[in-house]
């Protein structure tokens, strides 16, 4: 019965993990992207306003 249990586990564990995983993965890569996307928009902005303002 523990060996069943175990094995439960393993199986178990074997597929929630790359579920877990890619869900990580996902959440890490839409951030930089969040924060890729604001940072790209911050300096063309700036570039934006500088262009306007220089005499």
């Amino acid at each position: 019965m523990a060996l069943n249990k175990r094995l439960l586990a393993t199986i178990l564990l074997l597929i929630l993990a790359p579920i877990s995983g890619a869900n990580i993965h996902i959440y890490i890569v839409s951030k930089t992207l969040i924060t890729s996307i604001n940072l790209g928009i911050g300096i063309l902005g700036f570039f934006i306003l500088f262009h306007f303002t220089k005499p």
